[in-house]
C-alpha cells in the first residue's frame, strides 16, 4: 500500500525516510534499501514486496539510548546531540538489529496504531474518535488498496488531490471505486477501463485493489 507520507508526517511523531538496513538477524534483506515507517521505539518497514517489523533494542548505555529513542522521532536525522553524539541514518539503521517479517494485515495494523498513538494531540478536537478510526482501519486492512490518504479538514484534501479522483464505474453506472488520475490513464491504455466505465467484469476485482481511500478526520465518512 503507498501510504502518502508527506500527511502522515503533518499528523505528527512519524517519519518516513528510506535506508540501508544492515542487520544480521535478517541476512535476505542486508544492505538493501527499505522504506520505513518509524516511531519511537519500533518501525515498519517495506522490502521488496516485503514487510517487516523492526523493533528497538537499544545498544546498553542508558544515556545513548535515550538519544536514539528521541531522535527517532525527530523530523530530521544527522543533527549534533548533547555530548557532541551524532546519530545519522546509518546509526540509525543499525539500531534496528531486530526484525520480524509480518503479513500485510499485520503490517497496516501496526501503521495506523502507530499514527494514531503518535497523534493523540492532533485527533483532539476533530469528529474522528479512536474507535472511528480503527474501524477504518479495519476496513481498509481486509480489502488493501493502493494509495491511502489521511486529511485533516476536506479542504486539505482539495488542495491536494482535487481533480486528480477519478470515479470508476460499472456498466449500469454503478460506482465501483475511486482511482489516481494517474492509474486512471494507465488503466486507460491497457483498455481496463474506458471513459470512466471499466470494460470486463472480470477486471472488478483488481481494479478495486489499486483506488485511493481518503481518510477524514473532521468527516469520519469515506469520501
Amino acid at each position: 500500500m503507498n501510504i502518502n507520507a508527506k500527511r502522515i508526517e503533518e499528523l505528527g511523531g512519524l517519519v518516513s525516510l528510506t535506508m540501508e538496513l544492515n542487520t544480521p538477524d535478517f541476512p535476505e534483506v542486508d544492505e538493501k534499501e527499505i522504506t520505513a515507517y518509524l516511531f519511537d521505539g519500533f518501525g515498519i518497514a517495506q522490502c521488496e514486496g516485503r514487510y517487516l517489523f523492526l523493533t528497538y533494542p537499544g545498544v546498553g548505555n542508558a544515556m545513548l539510548d535515550e538519544q536514539m529513542r528521541r531522535t527517532i522521532n525527530q523530523n530530521r536525522y544527522g543533527n549534533r546531540l548533547p555530548d557532541d553524539f551524532k546519530i545519522t541514518v546509518d546509526d540509525l539503521a543499525m539500531c534496528f538489529a531486530e526484525v520480524e517479517e509480518i503479513n500485510h494485515e499485520e503490517y497496516v495494523r501496526q501503521l495506523m496504531k502507530g499514527i494514531f498513538s503518535n497523534s493523540k494531540s492532533l485527533f483532539k478536537g476533530t469528529k474522528m474518535t479512536p474507535d472511528k478510526f480503527r474501524e477504518y482501519n479495519l476496513r481498509i486492512i481486509m480489502a488493501p488498496c493502493k494509495h491511502l490518504f489521511i486529511f485533516k479538514e476536506h479542504n486539505e484534501f482539495m488542495k491536494e488531490l482535487d481533480g486528480k479522483v477519478y470515479a470508476v464505474t460499472d456498466k449500469n453506472g454503478n460506482v465501483i471505486c475511486d482511482i489516481l488520475e494517474a492509474d486512471m490513464v494507465t488503466f486507460d491504455d491497457q483498455d481496463i477501463i474506458s471513459d470512466g466505465e471499466i470494460v470486463s467484469l472480470d477486471s472488478i476485482e483488481f481494479v478495486r485493489s489499486q483506488r485511493v481511500e481518503i481518510i477524514f478526520l473532521n468527516k469520519p465518512t469515506k469520501r
